[in-house]
C-alpha cells in the first residue's frame, strides 16, 4: 500500500541488477539519471535500458531496504514536512509467520521532485 506523496511504487529487479547485500541496510534519494544508472552493478545481466523510465525533472526516486518473514506487507508513506523542509518516508512492515524464508524489498517509490533545500528522513517501523 502506498500513501501520501507517492506517485508510484516501482520494482527494480535487484537480483539481476545488483546484489541484495550491496543494497541492504541502505536508503536512497535519487534525483538524476546518472545516480539512477549507478544502481546497476551487474552489467552482464542488466543494463540501464532494463530500468523503468523516470523523468527526473519532475520526480525523485526514494528507496529504503526492509525485510520480513513468510507473509509480508509493506505500507509505504511519504509526507511533506514543509516547515522542516523535508520529506518523511516511513515504512510499516506487517509480517505473519515464522519461517526460514526471508523476504526483502528496497521499497522504491517515485515522489514529486524533492524541492531544493529539502532532505529526506527515513523511518522503518
Amino acid at each position: 500500500e502506498n500513501l501520501g506523496l507517492i506517485v508510484s511504487y516501482i520494482d527494480i529487479d535487484q537480483i539481476t541488477c545488483s546484489s541484495p547485500s550491496e543494497l541492504s541496510e541502505k536508503n536512497y534519494v535519487i534525483d538524476d539519471s546518472i545516480s539512477y544508472f549507478l544502481l546497476i552493478t551487474d552489467t552482464v545481466r542488466c543494463n540501464k535500458n532494463d530500468l523503468p523510465k523516470i523523468d527526473f525533472d519532475k520526480y525523485t526516486l526514494l528507496g529504503q531496504y526492509a525485510t520480513g518473514g513468510c507473509e509480508v506487507d509493506f505500507i509505504r508513506k511519504v509526507t511533506d514536512e514543509d516547515k522542516l523542509k523535508k520529506y518523511v518516508y516511513s515504512i510499516e512492515v506487517h509480517e505473519c509467520g515464522i519461517c526460514e524464508r526471508l523476504r526483502f524489498d528496497m521499497n522504491w517509490v517515485i515522489v514529486p521532485k524533492l524541492p531544493q533545500g529539502y532532505s529526506v528522513q527515513f523511518l522503518l517501523e
